[in-house]
């Protein structure tokens, strides 16, 4: 047990026992590394007890490491519980900055979890009592010093809980931890988070206000307890090999409204349901909530893990039991050393290759004489914490735990699996006769199979969805394949059909049976045909439900080019706005550098005059890339939305060109460009006095609010980019709202259903961090990041520029107003417009501005409320300037 330390110059440990106990700091003693120090383990002298112990040796290549090593030891000397790392000296000699720690531990939480082998050692019931644990040591740290003091840990994730030989949880990582003098009235630190640390265990409410409280671990404890749940987590993978950003905090919200239950970790599966399950579930989705209000305390954190765990102990909850018709996948493992004597006999199978995998057919001699098998080799390229292997990874685990729990004739039977260290391996019967689409490709083979045969082989692969629409009795779960497809109907001697290929099919509750996937995406590009046979209300929405298999199902494949036929349905209604590409050439002077007025990554933007046949429009050229099919499809969609526009707020379209590669839409140009060029140019900042800026404001509040409610209940607009640089300004200064790229049509009416589960996009610092965690979209998204358009407005300056008020640390603008809004508004005002701005004009904006921004969706006002108030604050200002006129 760790205990509080009066005088920390009593445990001081000399340099020279350090470097005799660590050989020197030799590499074969390093276990772990960080951002400030490395850790190495090794046992100290007689004198000091012969302990096993870890030594924490601060880098001498960070600047403030001498105050992170203070911080630490003022912290941890003051602490005394059993869950604590026990503390035994340090070292401050020289250039040397260490602290020593007891070692009785066999690895940290995290490697636990992210190793499938350790991870499958962690019941239910260990993972519960290592919460209880953890939770305990939170508890005493916020509520259980002497003095009412309060500790902050600031850094709580599975990375620090250390474990012990029998799993006895040891908190540490108390480097960026705050003690709080009870004496203080407020109980939080302002302490602006440093980026390039790990930030998914971080609350994104301190992310974005730098305010370090209690509720920050409290959400870092609900990420512990997601994470103990579900699959094995992925950090700072956000945006590799294409990946959408897929973090935890992303993955809990997404299923906040449909339960967890399709992302249970498979290795516990069989272990939990009921009451314990549940209660931890709400107990989780409190702590990660976004209104802090509504998070719990750790005492009555404590509390419900306590009681979950005393229930799964009275009522000894086994999975095993209730659901005994089904398979355990552990019974079914297979060594790999029992593969590897078949791999002599391995044989390319003739069967389609699975997504990011290999099949073979073999014989487990061993096991099953004489019986050819599939073997189904996932692949692993790259790094193991890569975003694909970690896709791989989840993949095979999904693959496993429905082909485990699914019986049926018309479902290709599962044999066993391997899953040792980077072998990850299904193991099925083999269907001699191949898959449906090799006959369906090869007309000899086609002709062999009667129409009476054809539906017979429908009539099984329908069955066989049946089956996995059906559902799990006991368990209020059910299948979507979501791949459906003719490669993966297989067909056995008596050409039966056979369903397979499950790598990206999802358990859902029955009760709820939508969910969305995240919009989760592989960089492969074998993945490619899974989106030809996709239901397009998928594709917009990434809701999974049964619909998916049906219309896959009904999915004939076309001959025809996708293209080409979206081209022609949506084009039918715009041949008039079709403007032929010799015209833009003449009137961008073949596309020359002169022309040139912008650039992104979109593409590029000209600016040109058409001719007469067009009434001589100055028109601004946005010429989109185009490196793939999708970019043709987005082009599309983008064109068809912005057609159906008529407002005086959002950009007028003239025409397009879509001739060969060329992708161009053609609108007005506006002479003043955009807000941001003003906002960073200080010359042109100071043209936009407070009224001027206020009737700007003014403007994209109603081009957004047409979005939002101007085309009908069942056609709501997100715009999903909403930022000054998407607001241009023509010639009498009027806003007008551009780039639709990244819009989302279709919302309704109704709240609760008014959204769409997305991959994240738009721009950071604008970003909704609500939807930028979860993915969930509503317009109260663009609310949001209007608001923070307001504030570049007050303060005039760009939403991505850093400043500092006295000797802060310099700060983006919204982590500025969230700092100085209850103490400190007129610092937020722009000093080019504070001698003009009137006193009810300030309060009437910032007040709605900072509405906008709020972490509770619920709060935000519409922005139907938004332009009424900037109104107002038009108003006021308009008459305060007309009485100084007449004074």
């Amino acid at each position: 047990m760790s205990s509080p330390v009066a005088n920390p110059e009593n445990i001081l440990i000399p340099l020279g026992e350090i470097m005799s106990a660590t050989e020197e700091f030799h590499q074969k003693n390093e276990i772990a590394w960080g951002e400030y120090s490395k850790l190495y383990k090794g046992q100290l002298s007689e004198s000091w007890g012969n302990r096993t112990t870890a030594f924490k040796r601060f880098t001498r290549n960070r600047r403030d490491r001498k105050k992170v090593f203070r911080n630490e030891l003022e912290v941890i000397s003051n602490l005394n519980h059993e869950n604590i790392i026990p503390f035994l000296g340090y070292c401050d000699e020289g250039e040397e900055m260490i602290m020593v720690y007891d070692y009785p531990v066999t690895d940290s939480l995290a490697a636990y979890i992210n190793d499938s082998a350790k991870r499958r050692c962690l019941t239910w019931q260990h993972r519960l009592v290592i919460c209880m644990d953890a939770a305990r040591v939170l508890n005493y740290l916020h509520s259980g010093l002497g003095q009412h003091d309060t500790v902050i840990h600031g850094s709580f994730m599975d990375d620090n809980i250390l474990l012990d030989d029998n799993l006895k949880a040891k908190i540490c990582g108390f480097e960026f931890s705050e003690l709080i003098p009870g004496n203080q009235p407020c109980k939080q630190v302002y302490k602006p988070y440093t980026k390039g640390t790990y930030s998914d265990h971080k609350d994104p409410i301190y992310l974005q206000t730098g305010f370090l409280n209690v509720e920050l671990d409290i959400y870092s404890f609900g990420v512990l307890l997601f994470n103990i749940l579900t699959s094995p987590k992925t950090y700072g993978e956000r945006n590799v090999f294409k990946c959408i950003p897929n973090s935890l905090t992303m993955k809990v919200q997404h299923h906040y409204h449909n339960r967890l239950d399709s992302l249970i970790d498979p290795a516990i599966s069989d272990q939990i349901g009921g009451p314990s399950f549940r209660m931890i579930e709400e107990i989780t989705c409190k702590c990660l909530s976004y209104n802090i209000k509504d998070r719990p305390t750790m005492d009555t954190v404590v509390k419900t893990i306590e009681d979950a765990l005393d229930i799964y102990n009275r009522e000894a909850i086994s999975v095993k039991g209730s659901r005994g018709e089904h398979q355990n996948p552990r019974e079914f493992l297979v060594p790999f050393k029992e593969i590897k004597l078949a791999m002599g006999m391995f044989k390319k199978s003739s069967l389609p290759h699975c997504i990011n995998s290999d099949l073979f057919t073999a014989e487990l001699t061993e096991r099953w004489p004489n019986r050819t098998v599939v073997f189904k080799i996932y692949k692993i390229p790259g790094r193991y914490e890569s975003c694909i292997y970690m896709q791989k990874r989840e993949m095979f685990n999904n693959e496993l735990e429905i082909v485990s729990r699914f019986h049926h004739e018309n479902i290709i039977p599962y044999i066993g699996y391997c899953d040792e260290g980077d072998n990850m391996i299904l193991i099925y019967e083999h269907a001699v006769n191949g898959s449906l689409h090799d006959h369906l490709q090869d007309q000899d083979k086609l002709r062999c199979i009667p129409w009476e045969q054809r539906l017979k082989i429908c009539l099984g692969a329908a069955r066989g969805l049946k089956c996995l629409h059906s559902g799990l009795r006991d368990e209020n779960r059910l299948a979507v394949h979501r791949h459906v497809r003719s490669e993966y109907i297989l067909l056995d001697e008596n050409m039966n059909a056979k369903i397979s290929g499950f790598g990206l099919s999802m358990l859902v509750p029955s009760n709820k049976p939508q969910v969305s996937d995240n919009g989760w995406e592989l960089a492969d590009s074998t993945f490619d045909d899974f989106k030809a046979s996709m239901d397009p209300i998928y594709k917009e929405s990434y809701i999974v439900n049964t619909e998916v298999d049906v219309y896959s199902f009904g999915v004939k494949q076309r001959a025809t080019d996708s293209t080409t036929t979206i081209r022609s349905l949506q084009f039918q209604k715009l041949e008039d706005l079709r403007i032929p590409l010799k015209e833009i050439n003449l009137a961008t002077s073949e596309f020359s550098e002169n022309s040139k007025i912008g650039k992104g990554g979109f593409g590029v933007v000209y600016k040109g005059r058409l001719s007469e046949s067009w009434t001589k429009h100055e028109a601004a050229f946005k010429c989109l890339k185009k490196t793939s099919d999708k970019d043709k499809t987005g082009f599309l969609k983008e064109l068809k939305l912005i057609s159906m526009f008529q407002h005086q707020n959002i950009i007028h379209l003239i025409g397009y060109c879509d001739d060969g590669d060329e992708m161009i839409l053609v609108s007005e140009y506006c002479i003043n460009g955009s807000l941001d060029d003003h906002l960073e140019d200080p010359k042109k900042r100071r043209l936009l006095t407070w009224v001027k800026r206020l009737k700007i404001c003014l403007g994209a509040a109603k081009g957004l609010d047409y979005l939002h409610t101007g085309l009908g209940e069942d056609n709501r607009v997100v715009h999903r980019d909403v930022k000054s640089g998407n607001i241009l300004l023509d010639d009498n200064w009027e806003a007008k709202i551009c780039d639709f790229g990244l819009s989302k049509s279709g919302l309704t009416y109704d709240h609760q259903h008014s959204k769409y589960y997305t991959g994240v996009a738009g721009t950071d610092y604008y970003m909704d961090p609500i939807y930028h965690e979860s993915g969930i979209l509503r317009t109260e998204s663009d609310v949001y990041s209007f608001g923070v358009v307001m504030f570049e407005m007050l303060r005039g300056m760009p939403a991505w520029h850093v400043k500092s008020f006295g000797r802060d640390k310099p700060q983006p603008l919204i982590n500025l107003v969230r700092r100085y809004y209850d103490y400190g508004k007129d610092l937020l005002i722009d000093p080019e417009i504070k001698a003009q701005i009137d006193k009810d004009s300030f309060h009437t904006f910032i007040e709605i501005a900072y509405q906008c921004i709020s972490f509770n969706s619920k709060e935000r006002p519409t922005m139907e409320k938004v332009a009424d108030k900037i109104e107002e604050a038009l108003d006021f200002q308009v008459k305060k300037d007309v009485s100084s006129k007449g004074d």
